[in-house]
């Protein structure tokens, strides 16, 4: 007769708890490459790991995989200087200022889809915020008035133009 397994437990949990759960972090947290995630609950995981599609990137900014291109990967006490929650040490070199981030293809304020360089393909815009973006088909551009690639589109019309 066998015996019913216990349900599975975090695996290692001090060891994830010390690379991707850093301090008293709570929320989403990438793994190793950003190649996924797992809920933190006060320094420690609150989740197995999730894994993000095939070539994409989990993005701690907004808590979605995305594009790698559109990633900037920290894990551990890294995590918590790119969010600007490290504790001690004085300034953080990589601060802005308090400056906000200004997106290469969506206007302030802007939630729609927005075309990429020379229209090869467009970005989902929240808020003047990129999100997911998107290569058209061979021999497509994305057409800004119908929000869509199409084929023999004659000038590529780039937001702001």
């Amino acid at each position: 007769i066998k015996t019913a397994s216990p349900p599975p437990r975090l695996r290692n949990s001090r060891a994830l708890s010390a690379k991707f759960c850093p301090g008293d972090y709570t929320g989403k947290a990438p793994t190793n490459k950003c190649a996924g995630y797992l809920d933190c609950k006060n320094g420690k995981p609150d989740s197995t790991v999730q894994p993000c599609a095939s070539g994409t990137q989990f993005d701690v900014k907004t808590r979605t995989c995305t594009w790698p291109d559109s990633v900037t990967c920290k894990t551990g006490d890294d995590l918590l200087v790119q969010l600007g929650q490290a504790k001690g040490g004085g300034g953080n070199k990589d601060d802005d200022g308090g400056k906000e981030e200004v997106s290469k293809f969506c206007p302030p304020r802007f939630t729609g889809r927005a075309p990429t360089t020379k229209c090869r393909g467009y970005v989902d815009c929240k808020n003047g915020k990129e999100g997911l973006s998107a290569n058209c088909p061979l021999n497509t551009s994305f057409n800004m008035m119908v929000h869509q690639c199409q084929f023999d589109l004659d000038e590529c019309q780039m937001m702001g133009d």
